[in-house]
């Protein structure tokens, strides 16, 4: 299963395979995957609970590691990479946007975007700057001095978003996005994500069981019993 495209190739696994080692014994979750995807790209990757879709996701951001096989990700093998290397990749070539937001809640939502900006060792004006765009992309900079428990959900996942694109990153994950919202701010928050993927030229996959996020996306696949196969 292949992104065919003149744009560059920025996701590539080669005959991947993640397994799990339980009590009960081996669990596949991705058997010998091979997967491409070209930069810029919109990637819907649809299953239900533990499917593997936020196994493949946390490949992609060095997260975890296969069993077997290669993981390309923006010109790194990340099989390759030691740990520091791997915190160095995320911090760098990464944004995550997580189900359930993950802000910290005794920092602002100017705090929380800041943070994810960190381990950059930018200098802080520069740090300021970025923090402010990031808001005013997602149209929160009146929110910046708020704590996430004064803002509503889907304000904290706009926030979310933020943190996760003021480095502006070449690669955008998001691992169930709307999961925890309802239908009209989920809505809201995808165009968002659309809206950043677009001004940045970045590759955006989503992790979803929403049949809506597929509809946001160019490419759709299903991941289940091990296996991707490409809806559209």
């Amino acid at each position: 299963m292949e992104e065919s495209d003149l744009a560059p190739v920025v996701v590539e696994l080669k005959s991947v395979t993640k397994q799990y080692e339980l009590a009960s014994g081996a669990v596949v979750v991705l058997d010998n995957v091979d997967l491409q995807i070209t930069q810029g790209a919109i990637v819907a990757v649809k299953g239900v609970s533990g499917s593997g879709k936020s196994t493949l996701l946390h490949l992609l951001a060095a997260i975890d590691r296969p069993t077997t096989g290669s993981v390309i990700v923006d010109g790194y093998d990340l099989s390759n990479l030691r740990p520091r290397q791997q915190a160095d990749f995320r911090a760098r070539s990464i944004g995550f946007v997580f189900q359930f937001f993950n802000l910290m809640p005794t920092l602002t939502v100017a705090e929380n975007v800041a943070s994810g900006l960190e381990p950059l060792h930018w200098k802080r004006r520069i740090r300021d700057e970025a923090v402010r765009e990031a808001l005013n992309s997602v149209e929160l900079l009146d929110q910046a001095n708020k704590y996430p428990a004064q803002i509503s959900g889907g304000q904290q996942q706009r926030a979310a978003i933020a943190r996760a694109i003021a480095k502006k990153p070449p690669i955008l994950l998001a691992d169930e996005p709307t999961g925890a919202l309802d239908v009209k701010t989920a809505r809201v928050v995808l165009e968002y994500l659309k809206k950043m993927q677009s001004q940045m030229g970045c590759t955006l996959v989503i992790a979803t069981h929403d049949p809506v996020v597929a509809d946001f996306a160019d490419t759709v696949y299903r991941v289940g019993g091990g296996i991707m196969e490409r809806e559209r």
